[in-house]
């Protein structure tokens, strides 16, 4: 078993919240674009939002029913699993990723790895989870 690389984690970070901002941007302009206007503040606070509920709830469901996988996570190759090796549990998977959803809990975490010089995060550490690379 090989933890993922930092680089494998980010790329898959990044497809996930690409996934969740694609979906905000989508929400605004084909739900609440007539009733809110062009403001960008408004824009701004429905992206965050669906942001927030997709990798919140939906990344969490994904990540449950396929135990340890998210979009990101399975196109790049790796896995969440429990440390006590047995299968996930929901709520491992919601310390993990409502932290993850947070984006400056992401800054702080990321600052955090390139510190200390570990592919292990701040959230694997509270979930008592790890990211493994299965290619």
């Amino acid at each position: 078993m090989q933890i993922a690389s930092f680089e494998k984690r980010l790329l898959a970070f990044i497809i996930d919240y690409g996934i969740g901002i694609a979906l905000g941007v989508l929400l605004y302009f084909f739900v609440f674009n007539g009733l809110l206007g062009w403001h960008i503040a408004y824009i701004f606070v429905i992206i965050l939002v669906t942001l927030f509920i997709y990798y919140a709830l939906i990344v969490d469901l994904i990540t449950y029913f396929t135990n340890g996988y998210s979009i990101g996570n399975f196109i790049v190759g790796i896995k969440m699993v429990s440390i006590k090796f047995h299968r996930l549990s929901f709520r491992q998977i919601l310390v993990k990723y409502i932290s993850l959803s947070l984006l400056p809990c992401c800054m702080i975490n990321a600052v955090y790895m390139l510190l200390k010089h570990t592919e292990k995060t701040i959230f694997d550490e509270l979930s008592h989870t790890v990211s493994i690379s299965i290619r």
